[in-house]
């Protein structure tokens, strides 16, 4: 009796030894096949693989075409390397000056002249503007500015560009 009992011990540690390893062995008393482990059925590996796609697609195709377009903050869209403003005549003494990126320029080199030609202000930037501070106290009622592209070593990488402006009164 006391065999029968190891023999039946070692059939259900036999079978859960099958069942862990997916095995489909009914056990020997009648009890229903043991389950594999699910993702080694080779029939439902296709439908996990078709869903991991399905929502992978699904979300491609819902995400919007990235993030949203905004206008080029530094003016970046104009082709040509060209003074923005003040030009011409104009109603108030300028604060600030501002122009079109130069596509290779890393900095640029602002300079502000009176009527005469006097050099009134000079500065180098990264932005495509410069704002004085006490413009009444620096900028002339007429007068020009020009800009120069410059490369990494602070050299001139392209021509000035020279705008002429004057302040009507």
């Amino acid at each position: 009796a006391q065999e029968e009992d190891v023999a039946s011990g070692k059939a259900q540690a036999g079978e859960a030894e099958s069942d862990e390893r997916g095995g489909k062995r009914a056990a020997e008393d009648g009890a229903p096949a043991g389950r594999g482990r699910w993702w080694r059925n080779p029939s439902l590996q296709w439908v996990v693989v078709a869903s991991a796609v399905a929502v992978i697609a699904i979300v491609v195709l819902l995400t919007p075409g990235g993030p949203e377009r905004r206008d080029n903050v530094f003016r970046g869209a104009q082709t040509r390397f060209q003074a923005v403003s003040p030009s011409g005549q104009i109603d108030a003494i300028p604060s600030r000056f501002v122009w079109t990126r130069h596509p290779k320029a890393t900095q640029y080199r602002f300079e502000l002249f009176d009527a005469e030609s006097h050099p009134i202000h000079t500065s180098v930037t990264r932005d495509t503007s410069v704002v004085i501070d006490a413009p009444g106290e620096v900028v002339p009622p007429s007068g020009h500015w020009t800009v120069t592209p410059l490369g990494e070593n602070l050299t001139a990488i392209g021509p000035s560009v020279v705008t002429v402006f004057q302040v009507s009164r």
